[in-house]
C-alpha cells in the first residue's frame, strides 16, 4: 500500500488524478479504478480526462462506493432506501408495540420511526449487534431500560429484514466487501482512493477488502498533525488507511506532498482557528468589503465575477463562492447570478419532494384523496408536467376562482359565461385536459392492489 499524504485536499487530488493519466496513457493494458465519495466523482472524471494527452480513456474508470457496488453486484431489486427503511421500522413498531418498556408513549409520536431507524444504522455501522447486548449483563437502570426496547426493535428489524431478503444502507458496505473479495475485476486493476475524511467501521471493511484483493492500493489522506487547527478535523483516514495496511503484517509507504512555496489559501488553512498561528504579510490579494444585506453582498460577488469574465477573459470555473450558510444563501445566489446571467453549481441537498416531478405525483393524489378540491386541482395544472400553459393556466385559476368552482363541478363541462368569448373555451379546454389525465390516474388507484400494479 502506498498512502500520499499533504496539508490539502487539492495537492492530494492534483496528485493522484495526475499519475492515474500518465499510468494509464502508458499502460494501456492495466486497468485502473479511481474511487472517491460521491460529490467528487464529476470533477475527477473531468480532471482525469483533461490530465490525459489523448482526452480519452479505455482502461480508466471513476466510481464511487455505490456505482462500484452496481457495478458487482447484477441485480439491486432488493436494496432497501431510508424511506423504506422507516417505512419497515414502523412495520416493526406496530408488531412489537405491547412489548415496549420505556418508549410506550412515545413510540406513537411523529418522527419516532426516524430516529429508531436512525439509531439502528448507526449501531449497524459501529457493529454492534443485538447478540452484544443480550451478553450484556443488566443493571436495570434507566439506560438498560431504554436499551431494552432498542435492541428488541433492532433484532425485530433484522429478522424483518432477513426474512423478506433485503439490503437496508448498512448492509450495502458488507455486501460491497464481499463482492469485492469475489471481483475479477477488482483483482486486475490497479485502486485508487482520495478524498475521504471519515468513515464507518462497515467503510473500514470495504478498503480492507480493496486492499486484499486488488493488484495495487494507492490512498490519500490530509494530514494536518502538528498543525495548530488539526483539532477540527483529525487525520481519521490516514490512521485507517495505517491500521488496515499494520494489520495485514505491511508496514505502507508514505509519502508526503509538500507545495512549493506557501500561498495565500494554504497560510489561511494551516492557520484559520489556529492556537498559536502565524502571520503572513500580503498586499492586495484578500479584500474585505462591507455591505448592508445578503442580496446586496452577492450582488458584489455577482459583479465582481462578471467583470472578470468579460475584461479578464476568466471562466466561470474559474470562480468558487464559499459561504457560511448554503441553506440560507441558495435561493439568494440563485436569483442574483440568474439576473447577471451567471451558470453555478450550487453544492447543497435538495429534498425528493421539492422536485416538480415528485410535486406532480404528490398532487394528483391530494386531487383524489380530497375528490378534486379547488387547491387541489389548481396546484395540480400549474405543475410543469401537468401540460398546461401559463396564458392557459392563469385563463383557468380566473374562471375558478370567478364562479367558485369545486369538487364535483371540475367532473362536468363548465357551462358559465365570460364577456371574453374564448376565456370559457380556453378554460373548459384545461378542464378537460387534466380531468381525464386525473380520472384515468383515480380509476388505476382503485384497482390497484399493490405497489407493483402502478406501471
Amino acid at each position: 500500500m502506498k498512502i500520499y499524504t499533504s496539508d490539502v485536499n487539492s495537492l492530494l487530488i492534483d496528485k493522484i488524478t495526475t499519475e492515474v493519466a500518465d499510468l494509464a496513457t502508458k499502460n494501456r493494458g492495466e486497468n485502473y479504478c479511481l474511487i472517491v465519495p460521491e460529490k467528487f466523482s464529476v470533477s475527477m472524471e473531468r480532471l482525469v480526462l483533461e490530465k490525459s494527452k489523448s482526452h480519452t480513456f479505455l482502461n480508466v474508470q471513476v466510481v464511487t462506493l455505490s456505482r462500484l457496488l452496481y457495478k458487482l453486484l447484477p441485480s439491486t431489486n432488493n436494496y432497501l432506501s431510508k424511506v423504506m427503511g422507516i417505512m419497515a421500522t414502523k412495520r416493526v413498531l406496530g408488531e412489537h408495540y405491547d412489548n415496549l418498556v420505556c418508549y410506550k408513549k412515545t413510540a406513537k409520536t411523529m418522527g419516532f420511526a426516524e430516529n429508531i431507524y436512525d439509531t439502528i444504522s448507526e449501531l449497524k455501522n459501529s457493529k454492534v449487534t443485538p447478540s452484544d447486548y443480550y451478553k450484556k449483563n443488566k443493571t436495570g437502570t434507566s439506560l438498560d431500560i431504554k436499551l431494552h426496547d432498542i435492541f428488541l426493535l433492532y433484532k425485530a428489524y433484522d429478522e424483518f429484514i432477513a426474512r423478506e431478503k433485503l439490503i437496508d444502507a448498512c448492509d450495502r458496505f458488507d455486501l460491497l466487501a464481499e463482492k469485492i473479495r469475489e471481483s475479477d475485476y477488482i483483482k486486475n486493476s490497479h485502486v485508487y482512493v482520495v478524498g475521504f475524511d471519515n468513515t464507518t467501521r462497515s467503510g473500514l471493511m470495504v478498503f480492507e477488502a480493496l486492499y486484499k484483493q486488488a493488484k495495487s492500493l494507492t490512498c490519500a489522506s490530509v494530514d494536518n498533525r502538528g498543525k495548530g487547527n488539526s483539532y477540527i478535523c483529525p487525520p481519521e483516514m490516514l490512521h485507517n488507511y495505517i491500521e488496515i495496511a499494520n494489520r495485514n503484517g505491511e508496514n505502507p509507504i508514505v509519502v508526503k506532498i509538500m507545495d512549493g512555496k506557501i500561498s495565500i489559501s494554504s497560510h489561511i488553512a494551516n492557520n484559520l482557528f489556529s492556537y498559536p498561528y502565524s502571520r503572513m504579510k500580503i498586499e492586495d490579494q484578500i479584500q474585505l468589503r462591507e455591505t448592508n444585506s445578503v442580496v446586496e453582498e452577492v450582488s458584489l460577488v455577482a459583479e465582481y465575477i462578471r467583470r472578470l469574465v468579460i475584461e479578464k477573459s476568466y471562466r466561470y470555473r474559474d470562480f468558487a463562492v464559499v459561504c457560511p450558510d448554503i441553506e440560507g444563501y441558495k435561493s439568494i445566489i440563485k436569483m442574483v447570478f440568474d439576473d447577471y446571467s451567471l451558470p453555478a453549481f450550487i453544492d447543497a441537498t435538495e429534498s425528493l419532494k421539492d422536485h416538480p416531478l415528485a410535486r406532480f405525483v404528490q398532487t394528483a393524489l391530494n386531487v383524489v384523496r380530497k375528490n378534486f378540491g379547488a387547491d387541489e386541482v389548481l396546484e395540480f395544472a400549474n405543475n410543469l408536467f401537468s401540460g398546461v400553459g401559463s396564458q392557459d393556466y392563469a385563463v383557468f385559476e380566473n374562471y375558478v376562482i370567478k364562479f367558485a368552482i369545486n369538487y364535483d363541478d371540475f367532473k362536468n363541462p363548465f357551462k358559465y359565461k365570460t364577456q371574453e368569448e374564448t376565456e370559457l373555451q380556453r378554460a373548459e379546454a384545461v378542464r378537460k385536459n387534466i380531468f381525464m389525465k386525473l380520472n384515468a390516474f383515480a380509476d388505476l388507484i382503485k384497482k390497484a392492489k399493490t405497489v407493483q400494479d402502478f406501471n
